[in-house]
């Protein structure tokens, strides 16, 4: 796994933290859910199965409800 620091203004700072919560992710789970969606949206990784932070395989669909 590759670690990635990303500088957030501070108007930025607080809702992925927020959202996180509200979602019952650790933090950095959310931030990398945010990372894999939007290359998926892209169509620079394809869209289906991904690890989330117990190791556990599932659709990244799964974890949006």
């Amino acid at each position: 796994m590759t670690r990635v620091t990303i500088t957030l203004q501070a108007d930025e700072e607080d809702t992925p933290r927020r959202l996180a919560v509200c979602e019952r992710r650790e933090p950095r789970t959310q931030a990398g859910w945010f990372i894999r969606s939007e290359l998926e949206k892209r169509g620079l990784l394809p869209a289906g199965t991904a690890v989330d932070d117990l190791g556990r395989e599932g659709s990244s669909n799964d974890r949006q409800a």
